[in-house]
């Protein structure tokens, strides 16, 4: 069976809540790199949502994100 990335990234054992992930965080490094994603509507919608609720924007969002999962030992 084929594993999904995002399930590479979370496994059931290491479950963390976003809200103790994702923070509002003061930037301490230019950010100079472009990448587009596509995402779904809806995913996009729900993830713009929730970080409304948090603070910050969904590209934050995703920056902490990456910042923690390659940081993470393998």
């Amino acid at each position: 069976m084929r594993k999904s990335i995002v399930g590479s990234m979370i496994s059931d054992e290491n479950t963390v809540s976003v809200n103790s992930i994702i923070k509002p965080v003061e930037k301490k490094e230019a950010r100079s790199q472009r990448v587009n994603i596509l995402l779904k509507p809806s995913v996009y919608k729900a993830a713009k949502a929730k970080c409304k609720k948090l603070g910050i924007s969904v590209n934050e969002c995703i920056n902490q994100f990456l910042e923690n999962w390659v940081s993470e030992e393998d």
